[in-house]
């Protein structure tokens, strides 16, 4: 797709103030201001004083889950913007990160609170196709809607990536002939770690693995679960790393690398930024089977994502075989192609000509 030619004006929720957290939307925007275009974070000031081409929705059925007068704060701060957006000929775009919130405590409010926000929305982008069958099926009002596929993006520029494996893991494992697996990342319950921990209760400690965990896992029970069971792991003859803190980006692509492999345990998952960011890394990923994942591994090729069926899996001799494997001259080219093709320019400009789409600019 082409980049839009004339200058577009932009809103987005968000836009840029969660870049921190994750930079995605920064990324993507960054691009876009680069190449000559308006992008702001919406507010009801801008929406009263300005015209804009496009309003941008990113993840907006979590207000649901926010606490009630913040919820009603949001609600009817984000209905002023649409409604004024509207009033002066503008489009409403959703980009579908999930087709329901990853909490599911007010299911029933969530999809009546989306039912809603459907009347203002022209146009939604989604990042593969099993999303899109979710989506139809979850939300029938999606049917009418345009929808593009657009990428997600790598979150690194592009790198040419050699068959020789990066030098060792840093941490030090008192069996240097180890694999490593890795769970990286803020650490949340939905990411299932604790599933994958019980799992290696029933596995031999001495199966010539090493588990390496540093993330984020804040305080209270669940930390105090991941590090019980880390302990008792650990007593069983296992050796598991565990590091409670957010890793800076150099830290975390340099543990992608080195690290024999990625361990996602997600279950219930439609994509993963986190992925993307593992194998634009470099890194190779051991996660469960599913729609979105088969879709991610068919592209990149199976030296890069291995597929389990359950978690049992994640240690046997076919992972083993699997991560002992030599890159193949093929096997890089295609991590390259699946690099190339997400560079945050390219993915900037395919939201651009969808905009063009929906607003018939």
């Amino acid at each position: 797709m082409a980049i839009v030619k004339s200058g577009m004006k932009i809103m987005s929720i968000p836009a840029f103030k969660n870049r921190k957290r994750n930079p995605y939307n920064a990324i993507i925007y960054g691009e876009m201001i680069s190449a000559g275009h308006e992008v702001q974070e919406a507010s009801v000031r801008l929406a009263l004083g300005e015209k804009f081409d496009v309003l941008h929705l990113h993840w907006p059925q979590n207000i649901v889950y926010e606490p009630v007068t913040k919820a009603v704060y949001q609600t009817i701060r984000l209905f002023l913007i649409m409604s004024l957006l509207k009033l002066r000929g503008g489009k409403c775009v959703w980009t579908v990160h999930n087709v329901t919130a990853h909490r599911q405590a007010k299911r029933k409010l969530e999809v009546a609170f989306m039912r809603t926000i459907s009347y203002y929305i022209d146009g939604l982008t989604v990042f593969n196709e099993f999303s899109r069958s979710e989506l139809y099926e979850t939300y029938s009002w999606s049917k009418n809607k345009k929808i593009g596929k657009v990428l997600h993006p790598v979150y690194q520029s592009r790198k040419t990536y050699s068959a020789q494996k990066n030098e060792e893991n840093d941490l030090e494992f008192s069996n240097k002939s180890v694999l490593t697996i890795a769970f990286l990342g803020d650490i949340k319950p939905r990411k299932g770690l604790l599933d994958a921990l019980c799992v290696l209760g029933h596995v031999p400690a001495d199966s010539g693995f090493a588990f390496e965990i540093a993330g984020y896992c804040g305080e209270g029970k669940y930390l105090n679960e991941v590090t019980e069971a880390v302990v008792q792991l650990n007593e069983q003859g296992w050796e598991i790393k565990f590091e409670n803190h957010r890793l800076e980006d150099v830290e975390l692509e340099n543990r992608c690398q080195k690290a024999d492999c990625i361990l996602v345990p997600y279950s219930n998952i439609w994509n993963s930024g986190f992925m993307h960011y593992v194998l634009g890394a470099g890194g190779r990923i051991l996660a469960l089977d599913s729609p979105p994942m088969k879709e991610l591994a068919a592209e990149v090729g199976c030296h890069w994502v291995r597929l389990v069926s359950r978690l049992e899996d994640i240690t046997s001799g076919c992972t083993k075989k699997w991560l002992t494997s030599t890159r193949s001259e093929e096997d890089l080219r295609s991590l390259n192609r699946f690099i190339d093709r997400r560079q945050a320019e390219i993915i900037s400009s395919d939201f651009l000509a969808f905009y063009k789409e929906v607003t018939e600019l």
